[in-house]
């Protein structure tokens, strides 16, 4: 199992009920979130962290339940941030997003 999934994750438990898993399976997405160091050196390798967290918990106590076509890296940062194109990786889409806590006033950008 992976470390930390179950707390990092909606579940307390994994599901044991098959049919009650596949009914919630309809509205979960596989998300991972990273927050941008005040000073980035490379945002394409938080984003690609991001992912590669994501894949493990593919594999752990959402394995099978989750949207297995598309997951979302999310990058937090302070200023808005230009994210990467979507990534494919196999039957996967991974699409990034940037939340910026304090972005710029779009006429002073």
């Amino acid at each position: 199992m992976l470390q930390g999934g179950r707390t990092d994750l909606v579940y307390q438990h994994p599901f044991t009920e098959i049919s009650t898993a596949k009914r919630a399976s309809e509205g979960l997405v596989l998300t991972e979130w990273k927050k941008l160091p005040a000073k980035p050196q490379d945002i394409d390798s938080v984003f690609r962290k991001a992912r590669e967290q994501s894949k493990k918990y593919a594999g752990g106590v959402l394995g099978g339940t989750e949207l297995t076509s598309v997951r979302y890296a999310v990058v937090v940062s302070e200023r808005a941030i230009a994210v990467p194109d979507n990534v494919s990786d196999g039957d996967v889409i991974y699409r990034h997003i940037n939340i910026a806590v304090d972005p710029l006033v779009p006429s002073k950008g």
